[in-house]
């Protein structure tokens, strides 16, 4: 860890690319100058700093380990709550926790997934009929959802 740049300046302009801005913005923050071709260049310039790019490095390393310790709060809780509403016979709000469970997972993101079109509901309930829930149970299966098997006693 080398932590804060000496130059303020510096500092500022590897917070803004760490955050994911453009170098040239970045730079034009830091400076407080208007992006032409001359911040463009400086920008690659001091992109080549030794200094700046750990700091950048750095930075983005304490964001992801930031990220990494939210998701570890975050996705038992969106677990419990998919679980919660399986045993409570709301599906399409479980399917919604674990589309944004999905989401959030630590692996790399996976491509985003068509949901089956469900039939039925006409009462506007939010209540699956038996045959929905074997389908969606079937489909959350298929995706590598582990959830237990809905028993036929449930409404």
């Amino acid at each position: 860890m080398i932590g804060p740049l000496p130059s303020p300046r510096h500092e500022m302009f590897a917070q803004a690319v760490a955050s994911g801005m453009s170098a040239s913005k970045g730079y034009a923050l830091a400076y407080s100058r208007p992006r032409d071709g001359a911040t463009r260049a400086c920008a690659a310039r001091l992109l080549t700093d030794a200094n700046v790019k750990r700091r950048i490095a750095e930075l983005r390393d304490e964001a992801a380990e930031q990220a990494g310790a939210s998701l570890r709060v975050l996705i038992p809780a969106l677990e419990e709550r998919a679980r919660a509403a399986i045993a409570a016979g709301r599906l399409r709000e479980a399917v919604d926790v674990l589309k944004q469970l999905a989401g959030m997972s630590l692996a790399s993101p996976q491509p985003e997934r068509e949901l089956p079109a469900f039939y039925g509901d006409a009462d506007g309930s939010g209540r699956l009929s038996k045959q929905e829930r074997h389908d969606s149970s079937r489909w959350l299966r298929e995706q590598g959802h582990a959830l237990p098997r809905i028993s036929s006693d449930l409404p």
